[in-house]
């Protein structure tokens, strides 16, 4: 692995304070009503509405619970109803106009290695393969690994299960090595996001895990290092004094996946994720959008996101192809391009799941832990040559150990330096529905259909009334008469 990923992973605050300067920030108004609508699907094309639309009509619903047994309204969209159209190679960070609190951070090139990246590809198309797919009545696959919240009627943590029945010992072993290599994907992600994250994002996921007792991803062994196998080679991380963390308790991959406009009740406050590969082709669908304040992000490989699981967001649809079996959840693109990628989420009822869990309270105390240095371990035996006798067993019955006294807060500390600051304060467009405050009440939406427009990066004059539309080629001005300071 290249010598800078490891010293982008355990950046110092000024390196940090150094990067986040040269982003741009982006100030918007919140809508009063979302765009696109809520508790919809929103096509990306035409196209994709009707391919969608056709595929799920005879298709019965694997879970009756979901949408009071019924499917999901698809809605056209009206790509100029959106306010501000993030460009493939723009880092930007949004903040609310009146509060000035961050709503959505995207930060492009964000792993420095490319051999790395392209790994982590395998690794997220392998979980959704071994995994169960989460969210059956979506587009394409989203799958758990690390810790989960166990099932409903004995809710423990405990790791995240395999799809298939692990009766033979090559499927235990591969199981297990799978483990390590999500737990080592998820480590790296992690802490590049510690390093490149406004500090309060990190925070918060690291106080949610410290004041709930809530184990990190350590895949229920008692050492707290991580490993990733790049080029051949297994590279192992040490946490301990130099600031390296083992990543959060909770992750997904997904692969081709996308979701109606909607709300997350989750334990934490923010929800972060890492993009490994989008397709170059955004305008046949499955781009991310936050509803809430009218804004979409175009796809673009190598991508950090981070955003609040209380605002309206989702990703549109795709113009697709059917699995060879028709299999729902396998759909893929019809341009031919993959989507992957993962995600850190803490469940509201993993916090719930943490007091019911007898067998943490046998085990040593979990906490935040500086980190040494990250050095290159000898490569381990690969999988064919382990015996199942030597995969390394999980923590039980470990002595008791004093619990330490909670560490202080993480504390925040103010920008130093004058940002590239932009601000936008643009009327609402008419005809927008107004937004659900749980979508767990989930009431359809009447279906809409937008006019068939060829999706373009836009921007408004400063009279906030004439639209004037680009080539994605062309670069992406400040909208709305934006000044910079």
């Amino acid at each position: 692995m290249a010598t800078g990923t490891k010293a982008s992973m355990n950046w110092s605050s000024s390196q940090r304070d150094e990067y986040l300067d040269k982003v741009k920030i982006v100030d918007l108004r919140r809508l009063d009503a979302p765009y696109p609508p809520v508790n919809s699907f929103a096509a990306g094309t035409p196209d994709a509405g009707r391919q969608w639309g056709e595929y799920w009509k005879d298709k019965p619903l694997r879970d009756r619970r979901y949408n009071h047994g019924l499917r999901r309204d698809i809605v056209g969209l009206d790509y100029r109803r959106f306010k501000y159209i993030v460009p493939q190679h723009e880092s930007v960070i949004f903040r609310d106009m009146d509060s000035k609190e961050t709503v959505l951070v995207v930060l492009r090139d964000f792993i420095p290695d490319e051999d790395l990246r392209k790994s982590m590809i395998n690794v997220c198309r392998e979980i959704v393969t071994y995994h169960r797919d989460d969210r059956r009545e979506d587009p394409g696959m989203l799958s758990h690994f690390g810790y989960t919240c166990g099932s409903r009627h004995d809710p423990q943590i405990r790791l995240a299960a395999a799809c298939i029945r692990l009766d033979t010992d090559e499927k235990k072993l591969r199981e297990a090595d799978m483990n390590d290599r999500a737990q080592g994907m998820a480590g790296i992600v992690w802490n590049l996001m510690r390093s490149k994250f406004p500090p309060e994002i990190v925070a918060d996921y690291n106080d949610t895990i410290r004041e709930n007792g809530i184990p990190r991803m350590d895949m229920m062994r008692d050492d707290q290092s991580f490993t990733f196998k790049v080029g051949g080679e297994d590279v192992t991380f040490e946490t301990g004094e130099n600031g390296l963390e083992l990543p959060p308790p909770s992750a997904m991959a997904a692969v081709h996946y996308a979701r109606y406009t909607h709300t997350e009740s989750n334990g934490n406050s923010w929800i972060v994720a890492c993009t490994v590969n989008a397709p170059e082709d955004y305008t046949k669908g499955g781009n991310f959008y936050l509803a809430s304040y009218g804004i979409m992000m175009l796809p673009a490989t190598n991508t950090a996101t981070a955003w609040r699981p209380w605002h309206l967001h989702g990703t549109t649809l795709y113009e697709m192809t059917p699995s060879p079996e028709g299999r729902l959840g396998h759909e893929v693109r019809k341009d031919g391009g993959l989507n992957t990628g993962m995600v850190f989420e803490v469940s509201k009822s993993l916090k719930a799941a943490r007091k019911r869990s007898a067998w943490l309270d046998d085990c040593r105390k979990w906490k935040v832990r500086k980190a040494t240095s990250p050095k290159v371990s000898s490569p381990k035996m690969s999988s064919s040559r382990i015996k199942a006798s030597e995969v390394r067993a999980p923590k039980s019955g470990l002595p008791e150990t004093k619990t330490e006294p909670p560490s202080t807060r993480y504390t925040l500390r103010p920008r130093t330096t004058r940002p590239n600051y932009y601000e936008s304060d643009l009327e609402l467009s008419p005809g927008s529905e107004p937004a659900e405050s749980d979508f767990e009440d989930e009431h359809r939406s009447e279906s809409e259909t937008g006019p068939e427009t060829e999706l373009e990066v836009w921007t408004e004059t400063e009279s906030g009334t004439d639209t004037e539309s680009e080539s994605p080629t062309e670069s992406f001005k400040p909208i709305n008469g934006s000044r910079s300071i």
